[in-house]
């Protein structure tokens, strides 16, 4: 269907527009942390998409509430994205991607420590911000922190390391860790989290006065 033409056809504002390569990206001051900041929050999410369901089925919960808990995650990340512009515009990258870190070891200590259905439940809420804050978190700096000719790069970049290598490659380690860890494979990834504190200790831009 993406090669039968458009009617209209859309228009492109930016036609000719060349932006810098991945690898220009990659060398801008800040990028590499960025890159390893949202790597390290995006793949902490990988037992928890690889084996949640499972670990919580051999807990003794039904498909059909595991199947309500995953929604619970879904529908509180619909709720923090309808209002980005309400609740959140006024936040820089770094603070988001600061909460987003602060939910993401929150939800993996809770997920790794019970699995009583009350918590379960305030852990996926806990989706807004461990998954959700850390995108809009890496969606304002590469918005707003780079200039136009790198944003291509940059959302190549955050989408090929952030949500697809350092996501396969944390899922195959807790493949091979889930079943000698169990449900304890959680406090892992929450330790993923940890470094994150300290990268985002000054602002992600260098040419930024930001605290």
């Amino acid at each position: 269907l993406s090669l039968l033409p458009m009617s209209p056809a859309p228009v492109d504002s930016h036609a000719g527009r060349q932006g810098d390569s991945i690898l220009q990206v990659w060398r801008r001051p800040g990028v590499p942390r960025f890159l390893l900041v949202v790597g390290l929050l995006q793949g902490s999410h990988a037992f928890y998409y690889g084996f949640s369901a499972l670990y919580w089925q051999q807990q003794g919960y039904s498909t059909t509430v595991i199947g309500y808990l995953w929604g619970l995650g879904v529908v509180a990340e619909i709720v923090v994205l309808a209002m980005n512009k309400r609740w959140f515009e006024r936040f820089n990258a770094r603070q988001l991607l600061l909460a987003g870190a602060a939910c993401a070891l929150l939800r993996w200590g809770l997920l790794g420590s019970t699995t009583t259905l009350g918590w379960l439940m305030f852990a996926q809420l806990l989706h807004a911000g461990s998954f959700c804050l850390s995108h809009l978190g890496a969606i304002r700096y590469i918005s707003r922190d780079l200039d136009g000719e790198a944003v291509f790069g940059a959302q190549a970049l955050y989408a090929a390391f952030a949500m697809g290598l350092t996501v396969a490659l944390l899922l195959v380690l807790s493949g091979q860790l889930y079943p000698l860890l169990g449900g304890q494979t959680f406090w892992l990834m929450a330790l993923a989290v940890l470094p994150t504190f300290w990268l985002l200790r000054c602002s992600l831009n260098p040419h930024s006065q930001e605290a």
